[in-house]
């Protein structure tokens, strides 16, 4: 499995045995003993990634490092006694792993190995995403309206009543986001929308955390 391996314990002792065992294994990595010193070499690193960082570090903690780190970079956590609480918040978190110190070079091998590939999954979702979010920002603001809707299952003459639009004009909003968002079916285009978060409530409805597009008080527009 390609990818870097930060490695983040400020015991310099650890901190070298882990980086050797890793490069021995044949993994790409970079030591550093703080987690202040860890987001700068992020930055400048390309392709799948993961952090090892230890629980108990100066400054900012082996955990507020979890919580600061971007979404689709796997975190693995190294500690030397983890209690079922601490086990369980640092899961919540979103570490792929804890493992407790001194860890077994197999356990560790295999938790960089998983890590890498999530990596790898996350960075390809995140591109999917990213191109799917340019692709609806041409989209007008009653396209994206018309989408929300259709992909939630409402017909065309529903989508009408709603925005008190002809039904013909629906159709033809509905050729046009299907041109923007180069999709071939509706099938296509409620995966994108799923992928994006995007959904139809309609008025009256509790809102949900995912997107929202409200049509209430909106007249006529074409």
């Amino acid at each position: 499995m390609t990818g870097t391996v930060i490695v983040v314990d400020d015991d310099e002792s650890i901190r070298k045995a882990l980086g050797r065992l890793l490069q021995a294994k044949g993994f790409a990595t970079k030591t550093v003993c703080s987690a202040e010193e860890c987001g700068p070499v992020l930055d400048s690193l390309c392709g799948p990634t993961c952090v090892v960082a230890d629980l108990i570090l100066p400054g900012i903690s082996g955990y507020e490092l979890l919580k600061r780190l971007p979404s689709h970079v796997p975190f693995i956590m190294l500690t030397g006694y983890a209690d079922v609480k601490q086990t369980v918040e640092t899961m919540m978190a979103g570490a792929v792993d804890l493992l407790e110190k001194p860890v077994a070079e197999d356990l560790l091998v295999m938790a960089v190995s998983r890590a890498l590939e999530l990596a790898v999954q996350r960075g390809m979702e995140r591109d999917v995403k990213a191109a799917l979010d340019a692709r609806m920002q041409r989209l007008t603001i009653r396209e994206r309206e018309v989408m929300a809707m259709i992909t939630t299952g409402l017909r065309n003459k529903e989508v009408a009543n709603i925005l008190r639009i002809v039904e013909k004009t629906v159709k033809v909003h509905r050729a046009h986001i299907m041109d923007k968002m180069e999709v071939n079916s509706l099938a296509e285009l409620v995966r994108s929308a799923d992928t994006l978060g995007i959904t139809y409530v309609p008025p009256g409805r509790p809102k949900t955390p995912s997107f929202h597009l409200a049509v209430q008080g909106i007249g006529p527009m074409r």
